[in-house]
């Protein structure tokens, strides 16, 4: 025993026992922990051992795989060696043979190269010729362009003649068919043509009716209008045609007094029939003798004894049917004279003034008391700066003839009544050039009574191309400059004539009834 412990108590000896057992237990636990982790550590050394002989085991079947992959490679490279060298062996057999054939090889290719460059010559020497060919080719083109475009300017005023122009081309392709629908015809008789007949030499008749037609055929044409032909001192003449139209009634009225102020200016004598009526329009000739013309019952008006009888000289007489589209426009009188109790027959004088007008001005009215002079002021500036433009045949495109004389009247009215200062002559040309701007436009969409956003957007346009067309008329800067300041409000315009030209123009707008509903620019 250890002298450590004899000299212990019984108490201590235990005590330290106990410590001892302890410590034992502690190292028995410890030594317990010790056995597990080795334990632990080579299970784990076993799984690895285990894991890399498998990585091991497939990566040699890999690699015997390879190595069959490779041997089969090998063996395909064998095989291509082999073919290699025979096609080697047959290269190297066919240069000999090339070698051997180079010398006539070089023999052909010079003969070959002298062939070329003969057929080189010859094809340079047949372009030369075709470039001065082609030259020829284009100025004889050229030449025959100018030919057919004189050619098919001639044919279209041919066709001009014997069709209205707008269907003419339609007709000559069997395109066109009849038309059947309203229009107006005009019938202006020479007065006692049957005693011209007798009295004058045929010849000099002929030549004097001749140049009585062209100037008629002027009018006519300016009206948008068609002589359908001459026969028995008789001017049949169409209006409205070839298309349906809502203004042939102002076209055929105003035609109508122009010709009979054109007959006053020559050795005939003439008086008028105008009538309106359904009728068929197209060509009722043959394929090898066209003849434009019309078809329906309408015409018996002009054939009737009576109406021939009782027509005066001078006089232009209108039937009911178109009496009343056109009697606010023009001096009507119901015609004292025996005629077929069918049909009512009316006068119809032109109005030599706005102020004549009792649709316009009352004769009661202050405007026409007090400011009548200004009639002869607007004559005068209409004949020296706007007649010969033609402006009436504008106004009746919409069916507002009268509309420049009248706004002028009231502008110039308003203008001495208010106090402006204005230049009557630069008033009077604006009032007149106003609405010029619907030269521009359909006259299919002036008709329409209702207009879409868009049409109402074109519309608001007018007085640009009314300014437009005036500033390329001589003299009229200052009248376009006028007009384009119509869009503006009264406050900002520069011009006092703008400002009575506008108060004028709505209300010629809202007090005159119109052929058919038109639109006024506000």
């Amino acid at each position: 025993m250890d002298s450590r412990f004899e000299t212990l108590s019984r108490e201590d000896l235990i005590a330290e026992c106990q410590t001892m057992h302890e410590h034992i237990v502690q190292l028995e636990e410890v030594n317990s922990q010790i056995n597990s982790r080795h334990s632990k550590a080579i299970e784990n050394e076993k799984e690895k051992s285990r894991l890399e002989k498998e990585i091991l085991e497939r990566a040699a079947l890999e690699i015997a795989s390879a190595v069959g992959e490779l041997s089969e490679e090998k063996a395909k490279i064998e095989k291509e060696k082999v073919l290699i060298e025979n096609s080697t062996y047959e290269i190297i057999k066919d240069l000999s043979e090339l070698s051997q054939s180079s010398s006539s090889v070089d023999d052909e290719k010079k003969e070959l190269e002298k062939h070329f460059n003969l057929k080189l010559d010859i094809f340079n020497e047949k372009i030369s010729r075709t470039e001065t060919d082609k030259e020829d080719l284009k100025r004889q083109l050229s030449r025959l362009a100018g030919q057919y475009q004189a050619f098919k300017t001639s044919c279209q005023k041919i066709i001009s003649k014997i069709y209205p122009e707008e269907i003419g081309q339609e007709i000559i392709l069997d395109r066109e068919n009849f038309r059947a629908h309203n229009i107006s015809v005009l019938a202006v008789y020479i007065a006692d043509y049957h005693k011209l007949c007798a009295d004058i030499n045929y010849l000099k008749l002929a030549r004097s009716i001749k140049n009585l037609y062209t100037e008629i055929n002027k009018i006519v044409n300016r009206s948008k209008g068609w002589i359908l032909h001459f026969s028995g001192g008789i001017f049949y003449i169409a209006f409205g045609v070839p298309f349906e139209s809502s203004s042939h009634f102002l076209e055929a009225a105003q035609g109508a007094v122009d010709i009979s102020r054109l007959a006053g200016n020559t050795e005939f004598s003439t008086y008028a029939c105008l009538h309106a009526a359904e009728f068929a329009i197209g060509d009722i000739g043959s394929p090898w003798r066209p003849q434009y013309g019309i078809v329906g019952d309408g015409l018996d008006v002009f054939h009737s004894p009576e109406f021939q009888n009782a027509a005066l000289d001078g006089k232009i007489l209108v039937t009911a049917q178109v009496c009343e589209k056109i009697r606010s426009f023009f001096n009507i009188q119901e015609a004292n004279c025996p005629v077929p109790k069918t049909q009512r027959f009316f006068a119809l004088k032109p109005y030599n003034s706005v102020l004549e007008n009792p649709f316009r001005i009352q004769s009661t009215c202050r405007l026409y008391v007090k400011y009548r002079y200004f009639i002869d002021d607007i004559q005068k500036v209409y004949d020296q700066f706007l007649a010969k433009w033609n402006i009436k045949s504008i106004e009746i495109k919409d069916g507002s003839l009268g509309q420049g004389e009248a706004i002028a009247y009231y502008a110039l009215s308003l203008a001495a009544e208010a106090g402006l200062k204005t230049s009557n002559e630069e008033l009077i040309k604006a009032a007149f050039l106003l609405n010029s701007g619907k030269f521009y436009y359909n006259r299919s969409l002036l008709m329409k009574p209702v207009l879409n956003t868009k049409e109402k957007e074109v519309f608001k346009q007018l007085y640009t191309w009314s300014a437009k067309l005036a500033s390329r008329l001589p003299d009229c800067r200052k009248t376009a400059e006028i007009i384009s300041e119509m869009q503006k409000t009264p406050a900002e315009m520069k011009h006092p004539e703008s400002k009575a030209l506008k108060i004028a123009s709505q209300f010629e707008g809202i007090s005159f009834p119109k052929l058919y509903k038109t639109r006024h620019i506000s």
